[in-house]
């Protein structure tokens, strides 16, 4: 199996979902689902991806100006 199927904290820090503060803060607000694996906390794979395409879209600089 290639595809990465749940991803720790750190591992979610390195693939860009935020920082550690940023992924706790979205989980705290309902945003980001944490599950826990025995002692560990995971973000499994497809909520990565729904909080990742959940963000809001980023505005060009001439939209800003």
């Amino acid at each position: 199996m290639d595809q990465k199927l749940a991803y720790t904290i750190d591992e979610a820090v390195q693939a860009g979902l935020g920082s550690r503060t940023d992924i706790y803060r979205a989980a705290q607000q309902n945003r980001l689902t944490l599950t826990k694996r025995g002692r560990r906390t995971i973000i499994l794979a497809d909520e990565a991806q729904r909080y990742l395409a959940s963000l809001p879209a980023a505005n060009s600089a001439h939209e800003a100006a």
